[in-house]
Order: structure tokens, then sequence, then C-alpha cells
């Protein structure tokens, strides 16, 4: 430091910091002390993510999917955000302290899907829902911390006769055939042979390919 007791420092400006704090060390005589100043940062494009119930949208059909916003440190964004189809206003949706929300949407493949977010710190940025898909099937588990009862409600615009596995990656408890017959069902499956914890429900077709899976507890 100079007579003033103050030092000037010059540092090169730096773009998407893991850490935006410098940090120094101050020893004198016998002592020392350690402190940390943030670095002024300009305005930063967050970090969007969109997870579709059971894996996917569908066109034509009810999709509730989450999604996460995090700034450049992975640092939860709590902000609200402006849904759009194509270039119109159609919701407004937010995130709570954990930088995590949802909403429901029936997408439409002729159309795009995007957010933008609503808030001063980031930069003006507009992040794009995944591409809905032509035929499949979408699963909704309202409460994923299950008693003795999972509770599904399944919708589908071409699949009919579907197979119904729960399992945790290691082993499967269930395994049943199921033949939707309605484009709509709610089915109750009991869990009196699956053993308590992190298990998985995937739903397959008559070939075997999988068309949607969800975790409960």
């Amino acid at each position: 430091t100079d007579a003033s007791s103050q030092l000037l420092l010059n540092l090169p400006p730096q773009k998407q910091l893991k850490d935006p704090n410098i940090y120094v060390k101050l020893p004198y005589e016998k002592d020392s002390t350690f402190i940390n100043m943030p670095i002024p940062q300009p305005k930063a494009k967050a970090s969007v993510k969109f997870y579709p119930e059971g894996g996917n949208m569908i066109n034509g059909l009810y999709s509730k999917i989450a999604w996460e916003a995090k700034d450049e440190q992975d640092r939860p964004l709590s902000l609200k955000a402006f849904l759009f189809k194509d270039d119109q206003i159609i919701d407004t949706i937010e995130t709570s302290s954990y930088g995590i929300g949802k909403f429901k949407l029936v997408a439409d493949q002729a159309h795009q899907y995007s957010v933008k977010l609503v808030h001063s710190g980031l930069a003006d940025s507009t992040y794009i829902l995944p591409k809905p898909i032509v035929k499949g099937l979408v699963m909704d588990i309202s409460n994923a911390i299950a008693q003795d009862t999972l509770r599904i409600s399944l919708s589908s615009n071409n699949t009919r006769n579907i197979t119904i596995r729960v399992h945790n990656f290691r082993e499967s408890f269930l395994y049943i055939p199921f033949d939707m017959e309605y484009n709509k069902r709610v089915i109750k499956i009991p869990l009196t042979e699956v053993p308590k914890g992190l298990n998985t429900v995937t739903i397959t077709d008559s070939l075997d390919r999988p068309l949607a899976g969800r975790m409960f507890f």
C-alpha cells in the first residue's frame, strides 16, 4: 500500500468466471487477515434447462415441464419469466429460491416455444424449449412420494399396448402389460412388492422401446 494505505489494482476484464472474487492475505507483524472482494462483472447469460415430465413433450398433449435457472457460478436464480408461443406471451412462470419451477403446456409442433427471463442483472436472452415429438405418451405423477400406491395419469396420441415396469435399474419389481383402450387413463399401482426407497417407473411400447420414465420414492 502507499502512504495513504491504498493500492490500486488493475485487473483485465474476464467473462464467465466461475468465482468472480479476488482473495487477499494481509500480514501485519505476527498477525494476518484474509479478505475477499467481488470483481465487477458484465451482465452474463443464465443457464436454463427444461425437464418435461416423463422425458418428452408430445404434440397436442398436456405436459408438465420443470425448469431450472442458474447463474455462471451454478447458484440458483429466483426469478420470473415470460413463456412465448412464437412471438406471443402465453404465460408468466417463475422459479423458487432453489432456482426450480414448473409450468403446464399443450405443445403444438407447428410452433416454437421459448422463455425470456425477467432479471435486471442478466443479459437479455431467449431460451428455446425442446421440440415436441409427433407421436408418443405423456406420464404425470402428481405425488412422487408414494405411500402404498403409486397413481399415474397417462395420455397418448398413438400408443395403445404398453408395458409398465417398476425397477431400480438393478432389479425389476413389477412388469405389467397394459392396454390403454382410451387416449387418457389413470392407473393405480400397489407397491406392496416394491422395496421402500428411490425407484423408477418406465413405460415401453409393444416393441419394448422406452416411451416415458419417472423416478418416485
